[in-house]
C-alpha cells in the first residue's frame, strides 16, 4: 500500500530566497508531524513494517540552531522520533 500526502503552501515558503527561515522551517516541521503520525497509526492499525517520508533536511528543520547533528556524530537523535529520511535522499542506484 502507498500513501502521498499533499499539503498546500504559498510557493514563497518553500523558495528559500523569498521566505524567511522561521516560516520555511515550521512548514517543514509540520510536514514531519503528520508523516509521523501517520505512520504511528499505521502501524497500530496492524501495518507494522509502515514508514514515511520526510521531505528536505531533518538536519536543517530540526536541528539547524545546533552546531551539529548528532545522529551524524553516532549519537541518538535529538528528534529521533519525528525525524524521518527524505524522499530525495531514498532511492535506488543505477549500475550501468
Amino acid at each position: 500500500m502507498v500513501g502521498l500526502l499533499h499539503q498546500r503552501r504559498p510557493p514563497e515558503v518553500i523558495v528559500r530566497d523569498k521566505a524567511t527561515i522561521k516560516e520555511r522551517v515550521a512548514a517543514y516541521q509540520d510536514v514531519y508531524k503528520i508523516v509521523s503520525e501517520i505512520e504511528s497509526m499505521a502501524f497500530y492499525d496492524g501495518h507494522y513494517l509502515a514508514f514515511g517520508f520526510g521531505a528536505g533536511s531533518c538536519r536543517h528543520t530540526f536541528c539547524g540552531q545546533e552546531k551539529t547533528c548528532q545522529a551524524m556524530q553516532g549519537e541518538r537523535c535529538r528528534f529521533s522520533l519525528l525525524a524521518r529520511s527524505s524522499m530525495e535522499a531514498v532511492g535506488s542506484t543505477s549500475t550501468a
